[in-house]
C-alpha cells in the first residue's frame, strides 16, 4: 500500500468531520474515535493472529480453538436477540418443536 491510500482515507474523514461541525451535527468525537480504531484493531488481531499461528503445541492450539468457538456462540446468541444465547439452549428438551 502506498501513502496516498492513506492520505486519501485522511482527506475524506476530514471532509466528514467538517460537514459535521458544519452542520452542527455533534459526530465529531464518534468518527475520531471510529477512525482511531478502524487504525487500531486491524493491527492488534494481526499480532494476535502471528502468535496464533507460531504456536507449535497441540493443546495450546485445542484451548484457542476452544475459546473462539465460545465467544463466536454466546456473540451468535447476543445477535440473534438473547434467544438461545446458551451454548446448549437449543439441545434442551424445552425448545424442540412438539410431534403433534
Amino acid at each position: 500500500m502506498s501513502v496516498v491510500a492513506p492520505l486519501f482515507t485522511l482527506t475524506f474523514i476530514i471532509i466528514t468531520m467538517s460537514v459535521s461541525k458544519w452542520q452542527k451535527l455533534g459526530l465529531e468525537k464518534e468518527i475520531g474515535i471510529g477512525t482511531i480504531r478502524s487504525a487500531l484493531q486491524p493491527l492488534a488481531i494481526g499480532y494476535v493472529l502471528q502468535f496464533v499461528f507460531n504456536a507449535k503445541h497441540p493443546l495450546f492450539m485445542a484451548g484457542i480453538i476452544a475459546v473462539m468457538i465460545v465467544v463466536a456462540s454466546w456473540n451468535a446468541g447476543q445477535r440473534g436477540g438473547g434467544s438461545g444465547a446458551s451454548i446448549f439452549g437449543s439441545a434442551s428438551p424445552s425448545r424442540r418443536p412438539r410431534p403433534w
